[in-house]
């Protein structure tokens, strides 16, 4: 079934979202170092350690959106170098082009996908 994967997404495709998670990875990585810094910097310029002032709620939350975010993005180029990208984690068919193109960090092909959410 691996091997099949890469017959249903042409090289090209496959480069091209592989390139578009790693710069993603990094883009996200980096937003949370400098969330970090900020909080940090924050922290050690606020006199009182138990306030948390709106500024630092905005980086917090922005903070967890990007971590979330990653963990979906390093799974995907995980399933890349394991050869099961673009194939649904739960019926095993290929995701499709498109779905895969507006969302490269997709685990379900569409079908699934809703029922999964109506089942949630």
């Amino acid at each position: 079934m691996r091997s099949a994967n890469r017959k249903v997404l042409k090289p090209v495709l496959y480069d091209r979202l592989r390139t578009q998670l790693e710069h993603e990875e990094e883009d996200l990585q980096k937003q949370i170092n400098t969330a970090k810094k900020r909080l940090l910097h924050n922290a050690l310029a606020n006199s009182e350690p138990q306030s948390v002032d709106a500024d630092q709620e905005v980086l917090l939350e922005r903070s967890s959106r990007c971590r979330q975010r990653l963990r979906l993005v390093v799974h995907g180029l995980r399933r890349i170098r394991e050869g099961t990208f673009g194939i649904c984690e739960l019926c095993e068919e290929p995701i499709g082009r498109k779905r895969l193109e507006a969302l490269p960090t997709a685990r379900f092909c569409i079908n699934c996908q809703e029922q999964e959410e109506r089942a949630g």
